[in-house]
């Protein structure tokens, strides 16, 4: 775990990120956001109290967040033991560390189902974010502090401590189904139901439902085996609550398996798998080819329509060269808004920017998973998401309002495909300075509208023959928005004091980008 939670006599959180990093992370305004402690009272009931983060301090030029002692153990921990405890490919019975660890889990499901019948909102920011206390008690972590402290690591890690463990697109009141489901797929096979390879690839997964049934691994009751498979299943619409999963179990773990069951075998599993992976193939490779195009649109301009996308993408790589330091800025932006990272990607250079494509790539495949399993169509930009339908129903992260140096900018600047554009004639290694203020509008988080105001300064180099950003400053000033009065307002007309409004032409860009994107989907003639 690299030792990211330390318990002492404060619990600190090592962020393994400079100053520098932390700014730009922008976890200061979140410092408050609530965690939960949950405790057994007398009556044999878990009630709950308010934790928070209320230190930062540095240590070895890395930024520490500490708060209150809470002695324990993390349950990512608990379930790193459990699968290294694993004996075989089949799990016929448990073994010692599932048994000593099966109460731990049902206590923790039930404190979960106690929070909801008291409406107390727990954060739920995977197994790193929960300590089980010996006494029984769980410290449930801030969600948004340990997700942004992770963002600093690799995919791989974030996958792991994270995204295995749950998926950002479901509504809250489901999120901990799935999440705890994948807590007993654990401590019952000794294994991890959507393994950690990375974020894209976990997302992926799950909205293919490719997971190995919990059946194949372990011994279980059918009726056990199918909520749990339910719960972890990327299609259901309706997938059984938390107490549903709780009605199944029991306190005695050995209870749940039972003998002779035909599919636990090494030969069954492997069937089971080469036939998933054929299945998996097949699926990904129609989604990969027609799955933007409508099932009801004809075979040959289906066809047509992915052949010229493939040639026209290969023609058009994305390239800075040619273009101005404002230029190259506006494109960064423009790519930066619609979540493209590949034009983020060019417009970047240098071990500083490294992070900032991760945030794209990570808000892309939410709104991809979002798409894929129906909530939603996506996300939007602030443009094109405020001339939806029931815009309050749809995702949207991007920018508003861009100023360069002084001069309005566009948010949906397309010189970068301009792949003709005579190279500069600038001297290799000259630097320059660029001055940018934005919105940055976003309802990613689980409940309201962020607004961000961004004062940025960029340093860019001539790089390669290309100007190139290699560093970004920011000072980030939360803006306050009440979402429901937005909407009352915006549904009115009377919107004078909302300043990070996009303007007139991004709206009328706007209209004409969800005109194209719908006529492909053929969502409208």
């Amino acid at each position: 775990m690299q030792n990211i939670l330390v318990a002492g006599e404060r619990l600190v959180l090592r962020t393994g990120m400079s100053n520098d990093e932390f700014s730009k992370a922008n976890i200061i305004q979140y410092i408050n956001d609530k965690g939960y402690v949950a405790e057994w009272n007398n009556d044999g009931e878990y009630v709950f109290r308010e934790w928070c983060f209320d230190s930062v301090e540095e240590s070895d030029s890395k930024i520490e967040l500490s708060g209150d002692s809470f002695s324990g153990t993390t349950l990512y921990d608990i379930l790193c033991e459990i699968q290294n405890s694993a004996s075989g490919d089949v799990c016929i019975k448990p073994n010692e560390i599932q048994k000593k660890y099966w109460n731990t889990v049902v206590a923790l499901i039930q404190a979960v189902k106690s929070a909801a019948a008291q409406k107390v909102k727990i954060p739920n920011s995977g197994p790193l974010g929960i300590v089980c206390g010996a006494d029984g008690s769980f410290l449930f972590l801030p969600d948004i502090i340990l997700n942004r402290s992770l963002s600093i690591r690799s995919q791989e890690l974030v996958a792991e401590y994270y995204y295995s463990w749950k998926q950002p697109l479901l509504p809250y009141e489901e999120t901990f189904s799935l999440t705890c489901a994948a807590y007993l797929y654990t401590i019952l096979t000794c294994r991890t139901a959507f393994p950690a390879k990375n974020i894209d690839d976990i997302a992926e997964d799950y909205c293919d439902c490719n997971f190995v049934p919990v059946q194949y691994y372990a011994s279980l009751k059918p009726e056990l085996a199918e909520k749990i498979n339910n719960c972890l299943d990327g299609k259901k619409k309706f997938r059984p609550t938390v107490a549903r999963l709780l009605d199944f179990l029991s306190l005695e773990i050995d209870s749940l398996y039972i003998e002779n069951n035909v599919q636990n075998s090494s030969d069954v599993l492997a069937k089971f798998l080469k036939k998933q992976t054929v299945s998996v193939k097949r699926i990904r490779f129609f989604k990969k080819h027609v799955g933007a195009i409508s099932i009801v649109s004809v075979i040959t301009v289906c066809i047509l329509a992915v052949v010229i996308s493939t040639v026209n993408s290969i023609k058009a790589k994305p390239t800075t060269k040619g273009l101005t330091v404002f230029e190259t800025v506006e494109s960064y932006y423009a790519g930066y808004n619609h979540l493209n990272d590949d034009i983020v990607d060019t417009c970047l250079a240098g071990p500083d920017t490294k992070s900032i494509s991760k945030v794209v790539s990570q808000i892309y495949v939410v709104g991809k998973m979002k798409a894929a399993y129906g909530d939603g169509s996506g996300i939007f930009t602030p443009a094109q998401w405020l001339l939806m339908p029931d815009f309050e129903k749809e995702g949207v992260y991007g920018l508003t309002r861009l100023v360069i140096d002084g001069k309005p900018a566009d948010l949906s600047a397309e010189y970068i495909a301009e792949t003709d554009r005579p190279v500069l004639e600038v001297t290799a290694g000259e630097k320059s300075v660029a001055n940018a203020s934005f919105y940055l509008v976003s309802n990613m988080q689980e409940e309201g509208l962020s607004v961000e105001k961004h004062d940025a300064v960029l340093s860019l180099e001539f790089l390669k023959k290309r100007w190139c950003i290699t560093h970004i400053d920011e000072t980030i000033t939360p803006v306050k928005v009440d979402l429901e009065e937005f909407i009352k307002a915006w549904k009115d007309g009377s919107v004078e004091e909302y300043k990070w409004l996009p303007s007139e032409s991004d709206l009328k860009t706007a209209e004409t980008e969800l005109k194209k994107k719908f006529t492909l989907l053929g969502d409208i003639e």
